[in-house]
């Protein structure tokens, strides 16, 4: 079996007055800068599902750290991928379905498919937003976010 990679619920800003609304992606670190990202994008009459690969991860200006919710290991990156396909997505009503609930959704089906080398070990929505709320507060500070506490040596 392949070196198990972190995964991530990761936020980013929406900008001024959007506090409590912050865009969230699932991420799979590689390394700290190297990931798999696998999100909704578009607006409500417009969601779709958007996976995709970016080698310079942390240079994005809008990202606010994350809590990490379990492992995946390298050989699995398609299947979760693929998996993740099947998270419904529901257009036209943001009260029902946004970027949130898609992660929500998706970490569960994660979970309950029980696939070796997919270890979910967060999916209480609570305990997320208590740990996205102190990363946001650790990156307006200056204090270290998830990649940087998973990858400690790349900062030295």
């Amino acid at each position: 079996m392949s070196t198990p990679h972190r995964l991530v619920v990761a936020q980013y800003d929406r900008g001024e007055g959007n506090l409590g609304k912050e865009h969230w992606s699932l991420v799979l670190f590689e390394d700290r800068d190297a990931v798999w990202t696998f999100q909704i994008l578009g607006n409500q009459d417009t969601y779709e599902y958007v996976p995709g690969r970016h080698e310079n991860f942390t240079s994005s200006r809008s990202y606010r750290g994350g809590c990490a919710v379990g492992t995946v290991t390298a050989d699995k990156v398609e299947w979760v991928m693929d998996k993740l396909r099947e998270v419904t997505i529901i257009r036209g009503d943001a009260s029902k379905f946004n970027c949130q609930t898609f992660v929500m959704d998706g970490l569960r089906l994660l979970k309950y498919a029980e696939e070796e080398g997919v270890v979910i070990t967060v999916v209480d929505r609570q305990f997320i937003i208590n740990e996205l709320a102190q990363e946001r507060e650790n990156w307006e500070t200056a204090g270290c976010t998830v990649e940087e506490r998973l990858f400690p040596e790349a900062e030295e």
